[in-house]
């Protein structure tokens, strides 16, 4: 039993370090006079790496397995967390923030497929939704240590290094912790749409959307005269409402089809979308709204991707779990490379309000696109080699 907790151990200590670093990073590029643009695109970059790492995970796991993979992984992670402390030099932050999400990627993979092999269809969406709690609850208290720490200095830098190195030692007490991942079969992303394109287009909405938090909201915030600690608590708030409704939102998932699941919280994610550009535009300053608004989208929000995830697992076998986990990332991956670049763009336009109207649009496109498939489906039974096209 102890030894199947041993990988969310491990996932949260490294959520620790790379949390406080992915609200450090726009902040120090914020107070070095980078504009919203150059700052999404550095978010951009650090997701393609995670798309980039998606599409090389399995040749090594293949090769050393998934607990030295983890292993290496997480040694070149922490010392690629430092090195940006040392220089602000632009080219340098690109670099390290590819190499990151790269590294982040394969670290992702590895835990959410050994997750979902030990799980079947009745509890697959509450065994992810712990999972998920732990990610986003390391992510969450990794914000605090933004309290402690100077921006402008190597020390956010190097706590951040530390900790994700510290998350190689539970793993360390069990040889086999994470080797129940099953031996990858070849599926390929094309037969992975057609057995669940829905799956596919939730897992890419919703690295356009988490990549935008993590990268732009922070902007966001400081662009409405939030002070850094200020900011971390509000981040902290966001992560934290992914914690709280991961699990409520996974049973829910495991008893109601996953769709209209999915559905619903676009329509809510939305209307506390709107909420906020009241906020902004009505200058409404009570912080006991702005902060029940952001808890709740990011309750919303951060559980659109293990419901998408768990939707396109419903319909494979378990020897199809890694390339399934593999083929969700490269989607989440791609939708996080292109999101900070795009909404940074709209806010540049439309000033810091910019980030809501596009989150706006894209749950927007999610839903009808859901609703159509729904539709479809209820007409026409379409099925494949590998089961129904969800």
């Amino acid at each position: 039993m102890i030894s199947r907790l041993i990988p969310f151990f491990s996932i949260a200590i490294l959520m620790l370090g790379t949390g406080l670093m992915g609200t450090v990073v726009p902040l120090k590029m914020k107070s070095a006079h980078y504009s919203d643009f150059v700052i999404g695109a550095i978010g951009s970059v650090y997701y393609l790496g995670m798309f980039g790492g998606s599409i090389s995970v399995i040749k090594f796991l293949d090769k050393i397995g998934p607990s030295k993979t983890f292993i290496i992984t997480t040694c070149a992670l922490s010392l690629v967390t430092i090195a940006p402390g040392f220089e602000m030099h632009l080219l340098l932050w690109f670099i390290a923030r590819f190499i990151s999400g790269y590294n982040l990627a394969w670290l992702y993979i590895i835990v959410e497929s050994w997750v979902l092999n030990v799980s079947n269809s009745r509890n697959r969406g509450r065994n992810l939704a712990i999972y998920m709690i732990v990610l986003y609850l390391g992510q969450s208290v990794g914000q605090l240590f933004l309290k402690f720490t100077d921006i402008k200095t190597l020390t956010p830098f190097l706590v951040s290094s530390i900790l994700v190195f510290t998350s190689i030692i539970p793993l360390l007490f069990s040889k086999s912790s994470i080797s129940a991942i099953a031996i990858p079969q070849t599926l390929g992303f094309r037969n992975i749409f057609k057995i669940s394109s829905t799956g596919i287009i939730g897992c890419m909405i919703s690295g356009v959307i988490l990549a935008a938090i993590y990268s732009l909201l922070p902007v966001y915030f400081r662009d409405y005269g939030y002070d850094p600690k200020n900011i971390a608590t509000m981040m902290s708030f966001v992560i934290a409402g992914g914690v709280a409704l991961q699990y409520p939102l996974g049973v829910l998932s495991d008893k109601v089809d996953r769709r209209l699941t999915l559905m619903g919280m676009c329509c809510a994610g939305m209307l506390v979308c709107l909420l906020m550009l009241c906020l902004g535009h009505f200058t409404i300053t009570s912080a006991l709204l702005v902060y029940a608004a952001i808890f709740l989208f990011g309750g919303i929000t951060f559980s659109i991707y293990p419901v998408s995830l768990n939707h396109t697992c419903d319909h494979v076998d378990n020897t199809y779990i890694v390339e399934v986990t593999q083929g969700m990332m490269l989607a989440y991956g791609f939708g996080s490379a292109i999101g900070p670049i795009t909404i940074s763009t709209v806010m540049n336009f439309l000033g810091p309000n910019g980030i809501f109207y596009s989150f706006i649009f894209v749950l927007f496109f999610f839903n009808v696109y859901m609703l159509i498939r729904t539709c479809i489906n209820s007409k026409y039974e379409v099925s494949n080699e590998f089961g129904e096209c969800k």
